[in-house]
This record gives C-alpha cells, structure tokens and sequence, in this order.
C-alpha cells in the first residue's frame, strides 16, 4: 500500500500473507498537477530494491497506472501498475512546510 505523505515523500506498507501490516518505508517522490483531479507522481524505493516507479493518478476515478522499472541480479525488470485507490483521509501539511506562503 502506498501513502503519500508529503510534497517530496511517500510511504508503503508491505503487507504480509496474514494481511497483517509488515514493513513499512518512506522514500522520495514528487507530484506534479497536470489538471484538476490529474497528477503525475514518481517514486524511488531507495530503503529496500530501489524500484523507480512513475504513474498517472486519477483522482475522480480514483484509479491510477504506470510502470515500475529496477535493475537487480537478474538485470532489468519492467512491469505495469494499475490498482485502484481510495482516500484514506488527510491533515493539512502546509503548517510544516512553506507552502502557500508569500
């Protein structure tokens, strides 16, 4: 599961075959508004296997797709991403960052 948390981070959470909550990290990322409800979004798993990640986010559909790409033992390795999302609720980050402010 994906969680972004920030302007310049996300989070995941791995879950285990229980369904239990696993492992969890954050890395960085970025989102760019492309149009309302329309966001790229890119993402490096730097902590674990590095996978670079890049998708389109839809938020009126609350759907998402793109691709995932790292290089590892095994060399290059490239797959599609597609899921569905949903709104997991939000707080106001903007009193710990200078955005919004002149």
């Amino acid at each position: 599961m994906h969680v972004y948390t920030t302007p310049h981070s996300f989070s995941w959470i791995i879950f285990l075959e229980s369904g239990a909550g696993g492992l969890e990290w954050s890395g960085p990322a970025e989102h760019v508004k492309i149009r309302e409800d329309l966001y790229l979004f890119n993402w490096l798993e730097e902590a674990c296997n590095g996978t670079l990640g890049t998708l389109i986010i839809n938020m009126k559909t609350m759907h998402d797709c793109g691709i995932g790409y790292h290089c590892g033992t095994k060399g290059l390795s490239l797959s599609s991403i597609g899921v569905h999302a949903r709104n997991a609720g939000g707080y106001d980050i903007r009193k710990f960052y200078a955005l919004g402010r002149s």
